[in-house]
């Protein structure tokens, strides 16, 4: 079944639209930053796919799923924060990884994507 979409008004150019997404709340902390537009926009795709590859999962491995959106949302929020706590943003860092490490043997690609978003985040924060 598809997703019903409604837009309101005339211009939707520079929207950020969120379809089928349960890290929705991520995508509103990446509009957040107050970075450059292509961090922004890289952020905003790797939690895109990283979405697409966890819903790849099987039911069985919903726990490991729900760690690995967590912990890259409580990493994005921190580093969104005027002043972020480097040693939070390590240690959800470091959980997004482990959580991908534990399904990379059924979906390897969420492992490469959870690198991705943490040397994405370390580019403008910097680690303890």
């Amino acid at each position: 079944m598809g997703d019903k979409i409604e837009m309101a008004g005339n211009n939707i150019r520079g929207s950020i639209v969120n379809l089928s997404t349960d890290l929705n709340k991520v995508h509103q902390s990446i509009n957040q930053l107050s970075e450059t537009n292509s961090l922004i926009y890289e952020l905003q795709n790797l939690n895109a796919q990283l979405e697409k590859e966890l819903r790849q999962l099987p039911n069985e491995n919903e726990e490991e799923k729900e760690a690995v959106r967590e912990y890259a949302r409580r990493l994005i929020e921190e580093a969104d924060k005027p002043k972020p706590n480097k040693t939070l943003i390590k240690i959800s860092g470091e959980g997004l990884l482990t959580g991908a490490k534990k399904i990379a043997a059924i979906t390897p690609a969420v492992l490469t994507t959870a690198t991705q978003i943490v040397e994405t985040i370390a580019k403008y924060t910097p680690q303890p």
